[in-house]
């Protein structure tokens, strides 16, 4: 039997383990020839089930990068029982997170690291890059 004509567009066993400790799916499972050319976001989604500290060191990137958390009750999302702890700049200016809330890093803003510091019930962080591609620091230079 002939494979379906739209399977292609179908990118399955996407939850994969990040470096960082966490869980996660993002759009760099889905294979690039099938992404249009002039497509402008990455997206990545995680599910925050214990303490860890994500994405150190402090850098930046040329493109505006934004941070969604909320809770993992689909009934109420509101339902927020965490701390996360984000860092902006080279001061290392923290940010105490406990319920839902929206973080944009515009081009050229230092963030990180982005400490996940309590979490007494899971919770999602969806992070969404306004580029093609998330490589690592991107365009970005790391803080020296």
């Amino acid at each position: 039997m002939a494979e379906p004509i739209y399977a292609k567009y179908l990118t399955r066993d996407v939850v994969k383990e990040n470096k960082f400790g966490g869980e996660g799916i993002g759009l760099t499972a889905v294979p690039a020839d099938i992404i249009p050319p002039a497509a402008r976001l990455s997206l990545g989604i995680t599910a925050v089930k214990k303490p860890y500290m994500f994405h150190e060191p402090t850098h930046k990137h040329m493109f505006s990068e934004f941070f969604v958390f909320f809770g993992s009750n689909p009934l109420d999302m509101q339902e927020f029982n965490a701390e996360a702890v984000f860092s902006f700049g080279a001061e290392h200016e923290k940010h105490s997170i406990s319920s839902p809330t929206i973080v944009v890093a515009p081009p050229g803003t230092y963030h990180c690291p982005l400490n996940y510091a309590r979490v007494d019930k899971p919770f999602y962080c969806v992070e969404a890059f306004l580029t093609s591609k998330y490589s690592g620091n991107g365009p970005g230079r790391r803080l020296q």
